[in-house]
């Protein structure tokens, strides 16, 4: 007989590197509320690109109905981060090198749709720095 935590995790379909954590009820006197599917991302976890934890976002959705209990799903979602300079290509093209330095900061936001990874929100910070 399977337990709740493997119940839910073979039903969410959740595959490396996310895992359920716990199971919670949510009690009223004797009557189930909602239940709550903690999932987490090992802490040392990287994608391939991404050098280094940027930080967590705490989420929560709502699932559909477990048999007529509400069900969430909720976790600390990991932001990565990768940092790199395009300095030597700038270099390359401008005569303002000396002067000129570009700092590009990507990072991604991993998302799953029913199990499948579904790549992710990619954020781009691009910032241009000038000496005079």
């Amino acid at each position: 007989m399977l337990s709740p935590k493997q119940f839910f995790s073979q039903m969410l379909q959740l595959e490396t590197p996310f895992t359920l954590d716990r199971v919670e009820t949510v009690m009223s006197r004797t009557t189930i509320q909602e239940v709550i599917l903690h999932v987490s991302v090992p802490s040392d976890y990287r994608p391939e690109v991404y050098e280094y934890l940027h930080s967590t976002h705490h989420r929560r959705w709502q699932h559909l109905h477990s048999f007529q209990y509400p069900c969430f799903i909720q976790g600390d979602i990991p932001v990565y981060q990768r940092k790199w300079s395009l300095q030597p290509i700038i270099g390359a093209l401008l005569p303002l090198s000396s002067v000129l330095k570009l700092d590009v900061n990507c990072t991604l936001f991993p998302l799953q749709i029913q199990g499948q990874p579904y790549g992710g929100a990619l954020a781009l910070n691009v910032g241009v720095h000038y000496r005079i």
